[in-house]
């Protein structure tokens, strides 16, 4: 429940139509209409400018209509202007709770406590938000999930879509190859299985850093040759450059480990260094990485690649918006068909949260990836080859309506690949059908 109690403050010349704005508002939230409500306070912002009373209504519509960052921007300025108004500080710590910063939002409660002695409507309030904080930070250890995901493949061997191509040998005609069955798309059914551990660890001088594990491991019920195993840990190093922080410095690393048919594939270290700043609601990423490829089988060659990138993400009420690009020279260390490739990838998503217990996420993706060199005499008369990869991604996560248990969370998922390229051998497709359970250990 929010502390409601109005700010105490002189008229200010915008009060009439504040006035008939805060009653629009009313209206609306007696409805159950909060996302409207918001919208309507976000648009009247700038005409609102200073007004102590408009911040704090939209502080609190914008925590009715769960969307804490704005909640957070407005309710801040409100304590500025107001620093002994301590229903808006409790609201800014419910606001911080509910964003996923337990850390400040019991700072916020020590200065609650510290600083007032509020009547016992507030104090329950208070008493209240301390309470799920302190189970907050039971939780904030580590988090771990496991999960099991039924799926049907379409293209399970990486096989060719098409049924034939053909190769150019030096002075004759072109030959079409027959492509065997073995060797073309198909398709079967797996089971996946996928575990994943979290932990955020707080530092001194305004420093945090992210650590995540994760693993896959598919099982075919057929094509037993692609099993594969999938490992991989990420750790991500985030230092304030500001007081309010509103830029930081990123330092991290990031491992992956793969097998297939038991056997295994190769390892892919990267380290990375970049930016991030707060503009109005969005986030802006700069990075630059440096990734090591190594390969075990004798088909494969070792690799290192530069990559330059940046990125944008942007909630807006219920809406998450991401997109980023990177560009990168992939240098082998031995010769290789084709010599150094030139990569390009880019990828936009958006995650939309209309309740407590249902997310979704959408995913496209592209990739444009150039040989410097002829990849192979015997196709297309030795041409460079251009791989253009596209995809989209659907997810659906929904947490079961369980008595006494909010562990639970059925997932579906849908994936869908085009590989093109002048190269036959490189071209592809594939969809991916996944539906499961994930439960959270802790």
């Amino acid at each position: 429940m929010l502390a409601m109690t109005g700010p105490e403050g002189v008229a200010s010349p915008q009060l009439s139509s504040f006035e008939i704005l805060k009653t629009q508002v009313e209206v609306m939230l007696r409805k159950g209409d909060a996302r409207t409500a918001l919208m309507q306070l976000v648009l009247a912002q700038p005409e609102q400018e200073n007004n102590s009373d408009f911040d704090y209504l939209l502080g609190t519509t914008a925590l009715i209509a769960e969307s804490p960052e704005i909640a957070i921007n407005a309710l801040e300025r409100v304590v500025m202007m107001q620093p002994n108004f301590a229903g808006a500080w409790l609201d800014l710590a419910i606001a911080y709770y509910r964003a996923g910063d337990e850390r400040t939002a019991a700072q916020l409660i020590t200065h609650l406590e510290e600083n007032f002695d509020p009547p016992p409507p507030l104090r329950a309030q208070l008493l209240s938000t301390k309470r799920k904080i302190n189970q907050a930070y039971l939780t904030t250890g580590w988090h771990v999930y496991g999960g099991l995901m039924v799926a049907h493949v379409k293209n399970a061997n990486y096989g060719l879509s098409q049924s034939s191509f053909q190769i150019t040998p030096t002075g004759s005609s072109p030959i079409v190859v027959v492509i065997g069955p073995d060797s073309r798309a198909r398709s079967d059914d797996a089971i996946e299985f996928r575990g994943e551990a979290y932990r955020q660890f707080i530092h001194s001088s305004q420093s945090k850093s992210d650590l995540q594990l994760a693993m896959r491991a598919r099982d075919y019920a057929s094509i037993n040759s692609q099993n594969f195993m999938d490992l991989s840990a990420y750790w991500l190093l985030s230092q304030s450059l500001s007081t309010n922080q509103k830029s930081e410095t990123q330092l991290g690393l990031s491992a992956r480990y793969m097998m297939v048919d038991g056997s295994s594939i190769g390892t892919f270290v990267s380290a990375f260094t970049g930016i991030k700043s707060k503009i109005h609601q969005c986030d802006l990423t700069s990075k630059f990485e440096l990734e090591h490829r190594s390969f075990n089988q004798a088909n494969q060659v070792n690799a290192n690649i530069p990559w330059v990138g940046f990125g944008i993400s942007c909630p807006v009420a219920r809406w998450a918006f991401e997109g980023n690009y990177r560009y990168g020279w992939d240098q082998p260390e031995g010769t290789r068909a084709g010599g150094q490739t030139v990569r390009q990838e880019a990828s936009l998503q958006a995650r939309w949260r209309p309740s407590d217990t249902l997310q979704m996420r959408v995913l496209v993706y592209y990739a444009d990836y150039r040989d410097d060199e002829g990849y192979s005499s015997l196709l297309s008369n030795g041409a460079r080859r251009v791989v253009r990869r596209m995809g989209e991604r659907l997810e659906l996560a929904w947490q079961l309506p369980l008595k006494n248990n909010d562990r639970w969370t059925m997932q579906i998922e849908f994936d869908n690949i085009k590989n093109h390229s002048n190269i036959a051998t490189s071209s592809f497709d594939d969809t991916q059908i996944f539906a499961g359970l994930r439960y959270q250990l802790f």
